[in-house]
């Protein structure tokens, strides 16, 4: 039996972000924070794999993300512009690909809070992976990369092969 081809990549309206060595997926409509949070999340040492879109590729049997050839290692600061994370952060600041362990929805700050925001929603399946998903207001982006590094954490220790923190 010939084995079946990978299926083709996706893009999604994202950014990928790896923390504590997790990969997570920020979505939300534009002006919800999701370069806001990058930006914290970098500074802190954190790594960009993409900004804004997120090509969702098959590897081995997992979700993996990365930038579009013409956006990668790039970043866009609200009322600065398109800035290179390498030169603000140094070449490590910068990863080419990474696997996506969680989705993160990021809710406009006006927005109703969850009523526990690591507690994890119904999985996002990507590519038929069950992925844990959690929503958070955006709030300020301190706040918020404090919340998204307990996610990461929340995410490492789950029991292997549950999607749930």
């Amino acid at each position: 039996m010939t084995p079946r081809p990978p299926p083709p990549p996706f893009y999604l309206h994202a950014s990928l972000v790896a923390v504590h060595g997790q990969g997570l997926l920020l979505r939300g409509p534009s002006g919800a924070g999701k370069s806001a949070a990058l930006l914290a999340l970098l500074g802190r040492g954190h790594r960009l794999v993409a900004d804004d879109v997120v090509e969702v590729i098959d590897r081995d049997g997992r979700p993996w993300g990365r930038a579009p050839v013409a956006i990668a290692g790039r970043l866009e600061v609200r009322e600065v512009g398109v800035v290179a994370a390498a030169e603000l952060f140094g070449a490590g600041a910068v990863v080419p690909a990474w696997a996506i362990d969680a989705v993160v929805d990021l809710l406009p700050a006006l927005a109703t809070p969850p009523p526990r925001p690591t507690a994890p929603l119904a999985p996002t399946f990507l590519g038929g992976v069950a992925l844990p998903t959690y929503a958070l207001t955006a709030g300020d982006s301190a706040s918020l990369a404090d919340r998204l590094e307990v996610i990461a954490r929340l995410v490492s220790n789950r029991p292997e092969g549950s999607p749930y923190g």
